[in-house]
């Protein structure tokens, strides 16, 4: 519900083929910042030939995907508690990002609340998100791209999600 710019911004990416590797969804809580977070995630594991259809919702990969159940999408983080989300899960992070993906053509890690992230975790990052294999894809959800390190948000497409309205919410089917 809301976000239409967010809609419209991804699916322009998304269209052209041109999806960065690494995306940075900002928004407060409640913005919709990890459900969009998972609909590009079941979006780039999709199998629809047409890239606008993209997640179709209908294909095997999008049904896993849906269910939480993908094999190639994985989902890392902290707790809202500053750096809750330490160098440890970060090296393995780093060392499942080279397997090659299991189903889909990509494989896509989720970085669940990547302000959480300690200092040492994000520097970790660095390396395989500037040089990342040709298969990973990067999502990162946070609450401001500036509680991550300007390295960490030079390397990533930011997409600014906004809180829905109370009137939007009213209108929205149920």
């Amino acid at each position: 519900i809301g976000n239409a710019e967010c809609k419209e911004q991804l699916s322009t990416l998304s269209d052209s083929g041109r999806m960065p590797h690494a995306l940075l969804i900002e928004g407060p809580a409640g913005s919709g910042r990890r459900t969009m977070a998972r609909i590009v995630a079941q979006a780039a594991v999709c199998r629809h030939p047409d890239r606008a259809v993209r997640p179709c919702g209908g294909c095997p990969d999008c049904i896993k995907a849906k269910a939480g159940t993908h094999p190639d999408i994985s989902f890392f983080g902290g707790s809202e508690r500053a750096r809750s989300f330490g160098i440890q899960t970060v090296r393995e992070l780093r060392e499942e990002g080279y397997r090659r993906p299991n189903e889909a053509e990509c494989r896509v890690f989720v970085l669940v609340n990547a302000q959480a992230l300690s200092l040492e975790g994000q520097n970790a990052l660095l390396r395989i998100i500037e040089e990342p294999p040709k298969h990973l894809r990067f999502i990162f959800t946070c609450q401001s791209r500036f509680q991550l390190l300007e390295t960490i948000r030079s390397r990533t497409a930011l997409i600014c999600a906004r809180r829905a309205s109370d009137s939007s919410l009213r209108r929205a089917p149920i």
